[in-house]
């Protein structure tokens, strides 16, 4: 034990020296893993209650697009472009109808990767530039949307689900 207010110094040693460094994370241009199936997801949803409607089902996004990614800025352009890009394709894949003006509703349903215990709020973020592809193809602007956020920790499906449930009543 060292006496009170003394610190104990740390003397170098080699094994630190020769240790290889912690590889650095790398940076995701793309989704690691493809969205899972219709019917896998239909069945996740129905199993946390989702109401029916329109659904749109977009992989989930790469890190580069997550607001704590500290990659270069060429780099997270490159993962939101690519990433607009597909879930604008997968949105008129879908051939969703919208309301030609009025807000629209909308659930979305986020099924991280795993089951790490992540910022609720950062998964809506990453989906900025989907939910911008997502407009794109409705041809409508994206301020319309009121989003209702679910974020399910306890599936692990690696995908997030936008469902239109219709036109509000408000008049905001």
């Amino acid at each position: 034990m060292t006496p009170a207010g003394r610190t104990r110094l740390r003397l170098f040693r080699l094994e630190d020296a020769l240790a290889p460094a912690k590889p650095k994370r790398r940076v995701q241009l793309h989704p690691v893993k493809a969205a899972p199936s219709a019917a896998t997801v239909e069945t996740a949803l129905a199993a946390v209650g989702a109401p029916p409607g329109q659904r749109i089902i977009c992989p989930w996004p790469p890190n580069a697009l997550s607001a704590n990614s500290r990659g270069a800025r060429f780099l997270v352009s490159k993962a939101r472009r690519a990433y607009r890009r597909q879930c604008w394709g997968l949105a008129l894949e879908a051939r969703v109808k919208v309301p030609a003006d009025g807000t629209i509703r909308i659930r979305l349903d986020m099924f991280p990767p795993d089951r790490r215990a992540n910022d609720d709020d950062n998964p809506q973020g990453r989906f900025k530039a989907g939910r911008d592809g997502i407009a794109e193809a409705l041809k409508v602007d994206d301020s319309r949307f009121r989003v209702e956020p679910h974020l399910h920790r306890d599936q692990p499906l690696a995908c997030m689900v936008v469902t239109i449930l219709g036109e509000t009543a408000d008049a905001d």
